[in-house]
């Protein structure tokens, strides 16, 4: 098996994006060329694939589900998430004005980034934009969140990955440029989540905030309000600096 440097490195980069509060490390695969493979491997995990495996054909079963380039991914998201999380987690606490402003900048970039994919803007595309943001933006305003709620609902996106995998990978061959609108959506509700200027609602029993609403930086804010849209530029020259020196965003595509 061997394990390509560069893979690797957008595994570590998808890894890093699953760390972002509104960025996925699927947004990633999609701005480094690699989406469509991914959706194809795992759609090859079927029961063809799964005999092989049984009847102990190993090698028959790595090459069926391209194995070496899974593997790859895995090993560069994991390392991301072991290196970065607790770092992350301490910049949240410490710097929110900073890391959510850098953030804020990653997330517009990837949707600029993904905006060139589109070949012709119509209705459906601008009504599928929509679409995904209001869904994000109603997501976005939750802010209880419970971690064994959490646990299944990701098991079941990964069960749904795996099973619905051929229908994602005929609805972007097909209808790609919906798919891509509804995905910059995303980001853009996204962005509502990780706004720092927020007023609260509603809270839970607990006194922690449930739902909550975006509002203008008030005066007693202006330094907060310097140091977050400083960082929103340095995110978004990050991701600038990402796609031209290192990944290679949108080169394989």
């Amino acid at each position: 098996m061997k394990i390509k440097p560069d893979l690797y490195l957008k595994g570590v980069f998808m890894g890093i994006a699953e760390i972002i509060p509104g960025v996925s490390g699927g947004t990633i695969a999609f701005i480094t060329g690699i989406y469509e493979e991914l959706i194809n491997s795992i759609k090859s995990i079927n029961t063809n694939t799964l005999k092989l495996l049984i009847t102990f054909k190993f090698s028959a079963f790595w090459r069926a589900v391209n194995g070496t380039f899974l593997i790859t991914l895995i090993f560069g998201m994991l390392t991301s998430i072991l290196v970065f999380s607790r770092f992350i987690v301490y910049l949240l606490d410490d710097h929110p004005f900073k890391i959510w402003g850098f953030f804020f900048g990653l997330i517009i970039a990837s949707g600029i980034l993904i905006f060139y994919q589109i070949q012709k803007i119509g209705i459906a595309v601008l009504l599928s934009f929509v679409i995904g943001l209001s869904i994000a933006s109603y997501i976005a305003a939750l802010n209880s969140f419970d971690i064994a709620v959490i646990s299944i609902f990701l098991a079941g996106c990964i069960v749904g990955l795996v099973t619905f995998s051929r229908v994602f990978s005929y609805l972007f061959k097909k209808y790609s440029d919906v798919v891509i609108s509804v995905l910059i959506g995303f980001l853009g509700g996204s962005l509502f989540k990780i706004w720092p200027f927020y007023e609260v609602l509603e809270y839970n029993s607990s006194n922690e905030p449930i739902y909550t609403t975006p509002i203008l930086p008030t005066a007693n804010q202006s330094n907060d309000l310097i140091f977050f849209l400083t960082f929103v530029v340095i995110g978004l020259i990050s991701m600038w600096v990402l796609e031209k020196k290192f990944i290679g965003l949108n080169k394989e595509i």
